[in-house]
């Protein structure tokens, strides 16, 4: 059987990244992701009449073939970062790749051709001789496609797997780890004295100033990214997202050691930041059953990985097909 009509769940850097390989080899891609646009956890949000990253502020390419990849992207801008510990050491040079004017900015161009299915959670896969029929949380059937490839985080595509219990099993071995993340936006500068620090803290792991290239901001406005680290997460993924926003804010302002004029604040948990994984395989494909899974829950557990993973099972789909 050939793959000329794939499903995907979940629109993030591995969806998008598979769902344009396999657009550019002629296949017809549906996408159905659960929030209302792409990214996944390089999602932006709105804050007031601005907007700002949400998610991962950039890429930082160990191999050569994503840093190859990423110049080749329109959206893409090139950084040398000159970093700060939280006590205000300088750290080394930090060369970095970022979207603009967001991140999401990438992902939204890489699925442009497919049917996007925006605001559709989806809660189970029937394979069958025919295909694989996909069902929403309602209970419709919505489609059926040639195969489905789950790119959500390793919690939610384990219901997805169920129909191959092998698949589900290895799902269910990935740990995964939650992030708080609060984005504050500033009337006037902050004073701090670096747009990056990072480094051992009791509540912090990164605080990134966002490029004004991905804000609307008043002239001398800022905004930043502050970022949990992933013990105080998991101490507190519970807490009410005020109460954080109120201790995130705190530590912030420690390191600015000046009072703020904070016109925009807002504190989201991404309930699957990262994933401790065991798994040594790039991806999971059944051609029987014609469902399969790729993202960074498997053997690169960042968004490199997420990017490979794709890369590789979008290698075996294509192989497939053009051997029918």
């Amino acid at each position: 059987m050939t793959y000329n009509d794939i499903a995907i769940v979940g629109a993030g850097l591995a969806g998008a990244s598979l769902a344009h390989r396999l657009l550019k080899a002629g296949c017809k891609v549906t996408i159905y992701e659960k929030s209302r646009g792409t990214g996944g956890r390089l999602a932006r949000c709105r804050i007031g009449q601005t907007t700002a990253n949400l998610g991962a502020p950039w890429f930082e390419p160990r191999s050569s073939a994503f840093r190859h990849w990423l110049t080749q992207q329109p959206e893409i801008q090139h950084f040398n970062l000159s970093p700060r510990d939280f006590s205000g050491q300088s750290l080394p040079q930090l060369e970095i790749f970022t979207a603009t004017p967001s991140q999401s900015s990438l992902t939204r161009r890489l699925v442009e051709g497919a049917a996007l299915q925006s605001s559709t959670r989806i809660a189970r896969l029937q394979p069958g001789r025919k295909g694989v029929l996909i069902e929403d949380d309602q209970g419709r059937v919505l489609a059926s496609h040639d195969a489905a490839i789950i790119t959500a985080p390793a919690p939610q595509a384990i219901p997805l797997l169920s129909s191959k219990a092998e698949f589900a099993t290895q799902a269910a071995r990935v740990i995964p780890q939650p992030r708080w993340v609060t984005v504050i936006t500033l009337q006037q500068p902050s004073g701090a004295t670096s747009n990056y620090f990072s480094g051992q803290h009791p509540l912090l792991s990164r605080v990134v100033k966002q490029p004004a290239s991905s804000c609307s901001l008043r002239p001398l406005g800022e905004a930043w990214l502050l970022e949990a680290n992933t013990e105080w997460s998991d101490r507190h993924q519970n807490d009410a997202s005020h109460s954080v926003a109120v201790d995130m804010l705190q530590s912030f302002t420690q390191l600015t050691n000046r009072v703020l004029d904070i016109t925009g604040l807002r504190s989201h948990r991404w309930l699957y930041a990262q994933h401790t994984s065991p798994l040594t395989e790039n991806f999971l494909w059944c051609p029987e059953q014609r469902i399969g899974a790729c993202g960074d829950w498997f053997n690169r557990p960042d968004s490199e990985g997420a990017w490979f993973s794709a890369n590789l099972l979008a290698d075996k789909l294509l192989d497939c097909t053009e051997s029918q």
